[in-house]
């Protein structure tokens, strides 16, 4: 006895049927991959998998096979800037994440990532302008805030960098990142103790951080250097006058 399926008033062979389905799920499956919206996001997602192994060339192949569907697709835009950055390719990377403020004007990450591009090639209005359009999007967003105290500290605007970095430490105290660039600026700013305890509460944050303990390292050695020096004639270390070249 033959197995059968009814349906539709109407009793089919199982063979039949079930050949009959297949070729709806097949149709059905091509015609998702037709689809240039399923295309795109699966080109990101492969290249998501390729950026996370570090494979760089198949991911921007992959992110650049989605663009050539939709150009102004702000995903494949980000990642693709993101290749870049872990490439070393800062002109192609501002370019991306140029196009994606334009096409999505209210991405925050993009403006700050765009600004420290800027920054770096001392671009500082630039890098400005970017950090305060994200502050302007999102008032406590923490790297808008360091965006903005760098560029005044590029301008030697020492009194607003350290302001503004308050304002960052503010939003997260437990943030050890924070306090590393606040030392900085306030070794910049001729206050080695303050800068010497940030760098203590960097450590503290985080004790394993490399960075940190290099910086701290340097500023009591500094430190100590001025002691030895207290007596001299050159210009003491907490003075934020500069040494005569006398």
């Amino acid at each position: 006895m033959r197995t059968t399926y009814q349906g539709n008033g109407r009793v089919w062979p199982r063979r039949i049927a079930c050949g009959a389905l297949f070729a709806f799920l097949l149709a059905g499956i091509s015609a998702c991959t037709r689809d240039p919206n399923v295309r795109k996001r699966n080109y990101v997602e492969s290249g998501d998998k390729y950026l996370a192994k570090e494979k760089y060339r198949e991911a921007t192949i992959e992110y650049q096979n989605a663009l050539q569907i939709d150009a102004e697709y702000v995903p494949a835009h980000v990642q693709l800037a993101r290749v870049y950055l872990k490439l070393g390719a800062w002109g192609a990377a501002a370019k991306e994440f140029t196009r994606v403020v334009q096409l999505d004007p209210k991405n925050v990450t993009a403006h700050v990532d765009l600004g420290n591009i800027l920054l770096a090639g001392r671009d500082i209005q630039g890098a400005e302008d970017h950090a305060r359009a994200a502050l302007s999007l999102d008032p406590d967003n923490i790297d808008g805030h360091v965006l903005l105290a760098n560029a005044h500290a590029a301008r030697d605007n020492l009194p607003a960098a350290l302001e503004e970095m308050q304002r960052a430490i503010a939003i997260d105290p437990k943030r050890a990142t924070s306090y590393l660039i606040l030392a900085t600026i306030q070794a910049k700013a001729g206050q080695p103790s303050e800068a010497e305890q940030s760098y203590q509460k960097a450590l503290e944050l985080e004790p394993k951080s490399v960075a940190a303990l290099i910086a701290f390292g340097n500023s009591t050695s500094g430190r100590s250097a001025c002691g030895r020096r207290k007596n001299s004639t050159v210009t003491p270390c907490n003075s934020s006058r500069p040494t005569s070249s006398r």
